[in-house]
């Protein structure tokens, strides 16, 4: 915290995440859950494209062709739903945004990057609870009341201890393989989506995630050759 670089990088750390935990949280609460798996899906091929960008991470051919794809993927979606998908881009964007940010600190323990970007956003969290969270001190006693504090105690964990370990596990493999392992969670994502929330999944949804299932899948068929080479 003396290191007014470090500093800086973890509260712009902070400031992603947080601006990456509130999209999500609006996508979900209205209506958005399937595009927010969109853009987790396309997550992989942006952070790829940022490694290379940033950090000098080699593409084979392949690869370049599965971000194509990928890159036509969205915009079928985004002429088909008439706008560009602004929910999708901007959780992968953030998320990518973070993911350099902790690769940039290296020398920063994971658990100690994640504390201080929480402490860092306290000052403000507090600051709109005090004007803006009437809705929390409401009927106190209520077992209503008991169940939502309850389960905003629960979201804690739930969120900081996967982020710890992907703070772990960024500073030790490339942006590319993160992205690859990345592709697990909207598939949790969009089945939540579609089965328990029940959201129209419509053509240009459909046409939009095969493109980019097929990208996910020539990409990483590349990188397992290129991973098998090097060995």
């Amino acid at each position: 915290m003396r290191d007014p670089r470090k500093l800086r990088l973890m509260l712009l750390a902070g400031l992603m995440i947080a601006a990456n935990w509130l999209l999500f949280i609006f996508a979900v609460s209205n209506g958005h859950a399937t595009e927010a798996s969109i853009g987790y899906y396309i997550l992989p091929l942006i952070a790829a494209v940022t490694g290379f960008a940033v950090f000098r991470e080699k593409l084979g051919r392949w690869q370049i062709v599965a971000l194509l794809i990928a890159a036509s993927g969205v915009l079928v979606l985004t002429l088909g739903l008439g706008r560009a998908p602004w929910v999708s881009l901007l959780l992968a964007g953030t998320f990518v945004i973070y993911n350099v940010i902790k690769r940039t600190l290296k020398d920063v323990p994971s658990l100690v990057s994640v504390m201080a970007e929480v402490i860092l956003l306290v000052i403000p969290a507090a600051l709109y609870l005090v004007f803006f969270g009437e809705t929390l001190w409401q009927a106190p006693l209520s077992p209503a009341w008991w169940q939502d504090q309850l389960l905003l105690m629960l979201a804690g964990p739930i969120t900081a201890i996967p982020l710890i370990l992907f703070g772990y596990g960024a500073q030790r493999v490339s942006m590319a393989t993160t992205g690859i392992i990345s592709y697990m969670n909207p598939t949790m994502q969009l089945l939540v989506a579609t089965l328990y929330f029940h959201e129209a999944l419509t053509i240009w949804h459909g046409v939009a995630l095969a493109l980019i299932w097929l990208a996910l899948a020539v990409y990483t068929g590349a990188s397992l050759r290129a991973h098998h080479a090097a060995k």
